[in-house]
Parts: C-alpha cells; structure tokens; sequence
C-alpha cells in the first residue's frame, strides 16, 4: 500500500513537473544587413519550417528585428535526453545558417526556463570600460565560489572603436570608404600562425598582423604610391575607444549607469554567504535585491517621448531601458521603447503608462533611399559605395573587429561631420548625395513574429497592471 502511494505521489510530481514548464531554449541569431521582412521572410520562416520537423518540439515563437532572429522553443511534456535534443535543434540550426553570410553569429540558450532568485547590481564611479571589468570580475567570484547555478547578465554595451574621418579627408588622399576598410581587413587577418616546415622540423610560426587594440589601429601603415610617402591611421584619422551609441540595453540605479548579474543560487546559499562573497571597497558599489521583494512594471511609449528621456523616480527602484530579465513564459526580447521597472511601489508608476501593452508585429518609421542610377552611372559610382557612405554617417560602418579580454570590440569607420558627400575616385571630386538620392519616410516593420508556422501576433502584457 505504501509503494503504491509513493507511486502516486511520484508521478504527481512528474507530471506537475512535465507539465508545467515554458519555453526551455533559445536562439539568438545576430545578423546584419537585413532588414526586419528579409530576417522573417527568408531566416525565420525557413528555420521554423526545418526545426518543426523535430519531433520533441511543441511551440515554436521567432521575432524578426533589424539586429536578427531570436528563436524560443518549448518541448512536448515527459521528454527525455534534454542534451540530444538540443543537439539536434544545434545540428539543425548550423546546417541552416551555412546558407546564409549574413548571418554573423548564433547563442544557445540551453536553460531559458531557470528560475532566479537575486538581482546583483553593480554601480561604479567611473566609465562603461571599469564598470564592465568590475562585473567581470564579480562574475568570476560567484562561478569559482560554486554556489551558483546560472547568472545572467544585463546592461552590456557593445565596445566600439570609432575611427573618424571627414569627406575632405577622401579627397585629399584619394581614398573610397571601402578602400579603408579593406585597408583594417587586410591588417586583421584571421589566419595568423601555421605550422612551419624546415628540414624535417616542425615549427609554430605566428605572424604580427592581427589586431589586438586601439594603439595597433592607430598604427596602421598606408603607402601612397603615388605620392610616395607613408604615413599611419593616427596621422590622419581620429580614432577613440567607445561604446555603441544609441545605448541598445541601459540599466539605471541609483542615478548611475549598472550591469546586472541575475543569479539562480544552490538551495543550500544563504545570503550571508552571498554578501560575504561581494565584498565592494570604495571604487563602487554592489547592492543584492531579492527579486521576490519587487513587483515588474513595464511601460511603453510612443514616438514621441524616447524611452531614454524617463527621469528615474526612486533611486532604490531598478529600471532597464528596452530589454529586462524575464519571467516564466515571457519572451526575453529588446523593444524599443520599453522601459522595465523593477519596484516595491508599482503605484506611483500607473499613470506614466501609455499603454499596458505591447503587440508584434509591429510598424515604425523608417528613412528609405532611392538612388538614381543615370547619375552613379554618370559619377562611375556604385551601389556599395553610396551604400558605405550613407551608413557611415548615420549609425558608422563597421569594417571589422578584434577581441580583448574576451569582449568583442568593432571598428567603425564614421563621417565625423555627417556632411553627405561622396567621394568619386574617377573625377576626384565630393559630389552631394542629394544629386543622386532622395529619400522618404513610410512606415516598416520593425518587428514581426510567427508561432508555430504563422505569422502570429504576441502580447507584451503589463504585469503591474
């Protein structure tokens, strides 16, 4: 009798267990050059087509945005062997992208579905760049310290170096932006160490041509064989260290810029042991939040008030602009526009909320160029050019990138002055882009989403509301 109520009760608790999960993975697939209805039409439609054929797949929701394709799937209940399934969705996934260039990289999210339990907020007095190693080293104490089972971490930046030039600067040394760039790409080869053979003996063999920071751009030669000298970047460029701007993911407490570790602790972790484990000195400050203390609120505003523009109430409240950490069955996604409240006082917030939803898919503003091509032809110009000149002065060209401390920084190459010309090397004149595009503005999407096969419109519900 006892047996089999043991019975009973253990599967209860399977079933419970097996039947009440959400969405277990995810993929982040970063791309580039592509717009939102490109990334829907030909990335996500197609992989949710190929990933559906896994048997052990229940629910499968994509967004297409601009930055790519975020894929979560949630698995049929009593599945076995989570390891070869996510093996196969891996396999699959891999095969696909093959196909396609654009695609830059793709995470896997094997532990979507983890619970957490504290929020480990780090402010620092100084810049992004000591903030971020402030974080990385808190993150290294927690994971050598085994007392956790999962952090995840907001309010990264991305590290850019800008390297700045003027439409002038084209002219006068008879440069076309993607001479430029080649110039960075062929200083940053990929391939820099072999095996080198002599009489029989095998030697490693490395050779200096890859960049590894700010001082080895600057000090990239260019030969001018025409004019028969030599100079480097720095001589002619200005080149600084930064972080991306816009901001994609900011994170604000106390009146300062934060990262955020969000930690799923070991049962057997109490919380004297976490703060004794962040210690903080005077440099900066760590404060441990126990999510369970704070209601989420999430606002959404329109076009014409910036989500960055919101003016923190309560310094002891956390507020994340555009992505924050998700719940159970939430979609952990970028949203332009939304800002993620983190408060023990949801109140005072209510009437700050245009709306208490947020719907995909959905349309924005967007600029559109049209190019006349009589004139390119006319300027010998091309499309990749017209191209590289209108991005590198609006958000900058990015020509390549270098890892340091195991961050990805980009080079970009940006118009200093925005002052719309293009360079023609035949005639060696600056031409107004005016003269050979026009632009308009219209409505795009610049989010969209499908569930299990169809265009499918998802609810961003206001929990506070």
């Amino acid at each position: 009798m006892k047996k089999t109520i043991l019975l009973i009760i253990f599967l209860l608790i399977f079933i419970f267990l097996n039947t009440n999960k959400g969405y277990q993975f995810k993929i982040e697939m970063k791309t580039e050059n592509l717009s939102t209805n490109e990334i829907d039409k030909n990335i996500a439609k197609n992989i949710e087509r190929k990933l559906l054929n896994i048997k052990e797949i229940k629910d499968i929701v994509l967004f297409s945005n601009e930055f790519g394709c975020n894929i979560y799937i949630k698995l049929f209940p009593f599945y076995f062997q989570k390891e070869k399934i996510l093996q196969k969705i891996t396999n699959e996934t891999e095969n696909f992208s093959k196909d396609f260039k654009e695609i830059k990289n793709i995470n896997y999210i094997d532990n979507y579905d983890q619970n957490y339990q504290y929020f480990i907020v780090i402010t620092a007095k100084n810049n992004y760049f000591k903030l971020k190693k402030i974080a990385d080293e808190t993150l290294n104490k927690l994971l050598n310290s085994k007392i956790v089972n999962d952090i995840k971490i907001y309010g990264l930046q991305q590290k850019v170096n800008y390297i700045y030039f003027n439409s002038s600067d084209l002219l006068n040394y008879n440069f076309e932006i993607e001479d430029i760039k080649n110039i960075i790409k062929n200083h940053n080869q990929t391939k820099n160490s072999l095996i080198n053979n002599k009489k029989e003996s095998f030697y490693p063999t490395n050779i200096e041509n890859k960049i590894k920071s700010i001082e080895d751009i600057k000090k990239i030669t260019i030969n001018f064989k025409d004019k028969n000298f030599t100079t480097n970047f720095n001589n002619i460029f200005k080149i600084e260290q930064k972080t991306k701007n816009p901001k994609e993911n900011n994170i604000i407490f106390n009146n300062k810029d934060a990262i955020v570790l969000v930690i799923s602790k070991k049962f057997y972790c109490p919380i004297f042991l976490l703060e004794q484990i962040l210690k903080k000195d005077n440099d900066y400050e760590i404060s441990i939040l126990n999510i369970k203390d704070y209601k989420k609120i999430d606002l959404f505003f329109n076009d014409n008030y910036q989500a960055q523009n919101f003016e923190p109430i309560n310094n002891n409240d956390l507020y994340f602009f555009n992505k924050s950490p998700h719940n159970k069955n939430e979609f952990n996604e970028s949203i332009k526009n939304r800002l993620t409240i983190y408060t023990k006082n949801p109140n005072k917030y209510i009437n700050l909320a245009y709306n208490n939803t947020f719907l995909t898919p959905s349309k924005n503003l967007q600029i559109n160029y049209e190019i006349n091509n009589y004139k390119i032809n006319e300027y010998n110009l091309s499309n990749k050019e017209i191209f590289n000149a209108l991005i590198s002065q609006s958000e900058g060209l990015i020509c390549d990138y270098y890892y340091q401390n195991g961050d990805e920084i980009e080079i970009i190459l940006k118009n200093n002055n925005q002052d719309n010309f293009i360079y023609s090397k035949k005639y060696k004149i600056l031409i107004n882009l005016d003269e050979i595009t026009k632009s308009n503005l219209q409505q795009e999407y610049f989010i969209l989403s499908r569930k299990n096969g169809k265009i499918y419109p998802i609810t961003f519900k206001n929990p506070a509301l």
